[in-house]
This record gives structure tokens, sequence and C-alpha cells, in this order.
């Protein structure tokens, strides 16, 4: 145990006390005389020494009071410091929460454990008091432990780090860590160096090593004919300067699918195509192999796709211009069927009619704009230059090169323009139909635009667009990575309606509840696996409204071979900050003493003779 003192001047308010010993020492004191009546007490009978002398020190309790009171604030200006009971470090670590921290070579710890064991040698090396800050690295940096905990709970925290996310920016997390302290020591644990630039003040760590990997680098499961078989696509990446030979087997339940060994070259990958039988559900896939150092890129789980169905009604008359085409283009898509105009989620219709009132029903109006003869012999035929409105979704890798737009007339409807070319709005969004609706200002009998590559573009743009706003999840298998939209089903798997208030999305005990709204959108999920939806059913209780898998695949994160041991180290004194909550206890009490002391001795003198 050592003592100091943070604030030696402050040992000059000391001198109180040699100061108030010499005022008492030479202060003069008077006899106490008793008379009869004032009248007797005059200046005459008053005697005066030339001079003041010393006297005999009085020990009164108004010298002691003043002693201590002097003594005290002397001390408390000076900062008085004991090192094992009122100081300490704080240290804000953050934590790299990559996949790649979850592996380690077979039969040895992962590279967790060993940045585990780092922060326990960190936490017996520092002194009693001292206090630490977990953050855990992503695209949203989130606090573990903290800010300024115990070291025995920030580690007891360490059991809920699991890092399984994909490659990310660590400079976010980097950021949270020296804005919660500027003053404290940082420390960032990572399994490879980083290669971008650390805050100067940040002491880098580095627990990996090189080792050999396998993963599963993507994974589709594509729906067959109706009522058919289904096929897997799978492509299986080998991060090993040798050939690699696992064991790939397919499960769905307590059912085995497949069980085959797959050859995998040296650096490489190898594409696999399995059939799978319809009605599955969910399947399943793991490679086994002795050298696979991270588990997690190794399986994933699957989802069977729900067939999403698009009816279109076709209302073009037999010799309308471009009539053909646009029956070749539909009939050769799929899930796309013809139907009745009060069925179809997408109506195709001569540009001169209008679009319905639903708003659930999407409406294409075909041109000429107007039929009329005369009005047919006063379009346009152009060339170009075309102006697009690329951020839309509908033009999305449409170009119009070398298009000839042909038959452009002058609309005589409002329109907010995609497609332009000078003022002339060549596909344009209806503004007031009370719903979605687009006109195409075009006569296909005098254009190329049926023989270009961004017609079929053009359609398939139009019909996804209109699949994805049906209710229910537009698909049912992502990355970690992504983002998922869709809209709020309205009925559950099995039929039931939904009450569109409350929807939760469920994945074992863990339940979060999604914002009502006719659009959802989920950020990227922290964790592999299925997750369940689940709506509360209009006659009462809960149903499941879908199922949706999310799965590990980041090929960066799965190459093992650049991880590396290393440390970027700092100037401890620069990164040391003293916990004071000890001390700043004793400067209450001394403060309160100090006052008390003061009042003590105005009470003594009030009560003493004058």
């Amino acid at each position: 145990m050592s003592a100091w003192f943070a604030s030696p001047w402050g040992l000059l308010g000391l001198l109180a006390v040699p100061a108030i010993l010499a005022i008492h020492l030479y202060h003069r004191r008077y006899p106490r005389l008793e008379v009869a009546g004032l009248h007797l007490w005059s200046a005459d009978a008053e005697t005066r020494s030339a001079g003041r002398r010393r006297e005999r020190l009085p020990i009164t309790a108004t010298l002691l009071l003043e002693l201590l009171l002097a003594l005290i604030l002397g001390l408390l200006l000076a900062h008085p410091r004991i090192a094992s009971a009122t100081t300490g470090v704080h240290l804000v670590v953050v934590l790299d929460s990559s996949a790649s921290m979850s592996a380690g070579a077979p039969g040895k710890p992962s590279f967790r454990d060993a940045a585990i064991a780092e922060l326990r040698n960190r936490a017996e090396q520092a002194g009693r008091g001292s206090l630490a800050t977990l953050i855990l690295s992503g695209p949203r940096p989130e606090l573990l432990a903290g800010p300024a905990v115990p070291w025995d709970e920030a580690l007891a925290a360490l059991t809920k780090w699991q890092p399984q996310r994909p490659v990310h920016d660590f400079r976010p997390a980097w950021d949270l860590a020296v804005q919660l302290d500027e003053d404290a020591g940082l420390l960032f644990l990572t399994d490879h160096r980083p290669a971008v630039a650390v805050p100067a003040s940040m002491e880098v760590v580095a627990v990996g090593q090189p080792v050999q990997n396998l993963a599963i680098s993507a994974a589709r499961w594509a729906l067959g004919p109706a009522g058919g078989d289904g096929e897997l696509f799978l492509r299986v990446a080998s991060y090993s300067p040798v050939a690699l030979s696992p064991e790939l087997t397919i499960t769905s339940g307590d059912r085995e699918l497949l069980r085959q060994t797959v050859t995998v070259p040296a650096s490489g990958s190898t594409p696999l195509k399995i059939a799978l039988p319809g009605g599955t559900g969910q399947v399943e896939v793991k490679l086994n192999a002795a050298s696979d150092a991270l588990p997690l890129d190794s399986q994933v789980v699957l989802i069977e796709p729900v067939r999403r169905p698009l009816t279109v009604a076709q209302l073009l008359p037999e010799d309308y211009p471009g009539r053909g085409a646009v029956a070749d283009m539909l009939s050769g898509l799929d899930d796309v069927q013809p139907g009745a105009v009060d069925q179809a989620h997408l109506i195709i219709a001569p540009a001169s009619g209008e679009p319905p009132l639903n708003p659930e029903t999407w409406w294409l109006g075909l041109g000429p704009v107007q039929l009329e003869e005369a009005a047919r012999k006063q379009s346009r035929d152009l060339l170009g230059p075309y102006i697009l409105e690329k951020s839309h979704p509908l033009l999305e890798e449409v170009v119009l090169g070398g298009v000839v737009w042909g038959g452009a007339q002058s609309p005589q409807r409002s329109l907010r323009p995609l497609i332009s070319a000078g003022n002339l709005p060549l596909l344009g969004e209806l503004e007031e139909s009370g719903g979605t609706a687009w006109l195409l200002n075009i006569d296909l009998s005098r254009s190329n635009l049926t023989e270009s590559p961004d017609w079929p573009i053009l359609l398939s743009n139009l019909l996804r667009l209109r699949r994805d706003s049906l209710p229910g999840l537009r698909r049912f298998n992502y990355r970690m990575n992504e983002t998922i939209r869709f809209r709020m089903p309205v009925a559950s798997t099995d039929g039931r309606p939904l009450d569109g208030e409350q929807l939760e999305l469920v994945r074992g005990k863990q339940r979060r509840q999604l914002a009502p709204g006719r659009f959802i959108e989920l950020p990227p999920l922290d964790d592999a696996g299925v997750y369940v939806l689940e709506g509360r059913v209009k006659d009462g209780g809960t149903a499941v409204a879908g199922r949706l898998a999310a799965n590990f695949f980041d090929a960066a994160e799965s190459d093992l071979q650049g991880l590396n041991s290393s440390s970027i180290p700092v100037d401890s004194t620069a990164t040391e900050t003293r916990i004071d909550s000890s001390y700043t206890w004793a400067a209450v009490l001394g403060l309160a003493a100090v006052l008390l002391l003061a009042f003590s001795d105005w009470f003594v003198l009030r009560r003493s003779p004058a």
C-alpha cells in the first residue's frame, strides 16, 4: 500500500496551524472585573500597557477546534491518495465479433477463448477499484458490459459473446470506445492485424493463426414444376493449400436425404446440384471434415420456398399493336398465370382506357395513347437520347441502347415520368389513379423495343415489383447481412386471417415485436438459424404467418489463411485513468467535518464570557 498527495501545493494550507497558534500566543486578555454600576467605570480608571506581550498558550476548546479545522482543510486541498483502496484503471475493450473469432485449430481453443484468456490476465494485473467496458464490433456496435463496471461483472458477461457476424467495419466500434471515455485505456482484441489505421491511443492484440477451412459458400433451393421435385444448388469452397474430401449430409428432421463424399480442389470450389422431393419443408446441409476450423460456415438451414403465382389479365384486343409480343413474354415467365380482371394482380390494357379504382390492382396502359388514325399519324418516332430515372427499380438494367421509340404522342394525363425524351414522357406513373398505374407511351408496331434486350427486362422488373408488393414474405432464405423487406401478411400459413396489428419475430426463446405497418423492414439478422413470424389471428390466439432462414455466406470471413497473432502497443502512461470514487466520499466527509467544526467554534465563542 502506498500513499501520496495528488496536489502537494495544497499542503501550504497547513501554514494556518502556526498562524492560529501565534494569534493565541499574542492575543491580550483582560482580567474579569465586577463593578456595582457602570458609572464607577471610567476612562481614568483604565490602565493600558505600552504594547502586547507573549502570554502562556491557553489550551481552550476554541484553540483545539480551530487547529483541527485548519488541519483538515489543508489535507483536503492536498488531495491525499492511497493506491490499494482509492485508485484504479478504466479499460475500454472492443471485441472483434466477426465469425472468424469462433474458429480455431482442431483440438485447440478457439480464438475467442484466447481473447477471453487475455482479458482474464488483464483483470489480474489491474489494481483494486479498476473498471472495464466491453464493446462488441459490428455495423451497429453494442455494449456487452458497462460502461465502467467492475472486472468481475465484465468477465461474467463474456459468456454472452458468441462471435458469428459477417465481415464488417471495425471503426464504428472504435469511435464508440473513444467517445465513452477519452482518457481511458483502449484495447482491441481480434484475430488479425487490422488493415486500416486504429486510434492512436488504442492497443491492438491479435490472437489468430492461419488455419484450413471448408465452407458452403452458396446455397439455393429452386422450385420445380408444380407438384414436382425441387433442386438444391450448392457450392462447397476450400480455403486450404491441399485438396479435401469432406462428407456432405442433407437431412430433413430425422430423415436423411443424402450422404456422400465431395472432392474439393485446393483453394477452389465444387458446385453441386441435388434433387429434393417436393413438400420437404426444411433441410439441413452439413459438411464434416477433420480439418474444418469454423463449423458456422459448414452448415446451412434452408426453408422450402412457397409459390407466389402472379395473376395477369391481358385486355388487349386481338389486333392491338404489340399484343403478340406481350403474350409471348408472359407465357415464358414462371409463376405467371392468366386470370379474370376481378382476380388479377396486374392488368395490361390499352392506354386509352381507365385504370381500375381498386388500390390492390396494378395497371399497365400500353400505347398508342390515342387510337384515332389522325392522332397516330401525328405521333413521333424517336431515336433518343432518352432520359431514364435509373434510381427507380422498374428501370433496373434498362439502357435503351439503339431502341427506336415509335408512335409517341402527347399524353392527356398527368404523369411522373420515368423515361422521357425532352419534355415528352415515354413511360410514367399516373399521378391521380387511386392505385398503382403505369402508362407506356409507345406504338409497338412502329418500334424495335420488343426486339431489344430491354423489353424482357422491363416486363420482368414490373412483374417482380408486383410480386414483391404481395402480402407475406418475398423470399424464405437470406444471408445474415441482408436487409429483409416484406409486406404485412394478411393470413397465417393455414389460411386464418390476421388482424394486422401485432407481428413478432421468434427464434427459440427470443421474441421481437415488429412495428405494425403495411410494409415491414428488418435489419440484417445477427444469428444464423430459422425465424418464425407469429401474428395474432382475428378469432383469438396466435398463428404462424411465415418462416425464414438466415445463413452465413461470407467468403472473406471464411478464408482463415490470413489470420495472425500480433500486437500494436501504446504508451500505457498516456492511457491510464485513475478512479477516484473513494476520495470523492472522503472529500464529502471532510467538508462535512469542516462545517461541523466551524459551527462548534462559533458556538463555544458565543457561550464564553466577554
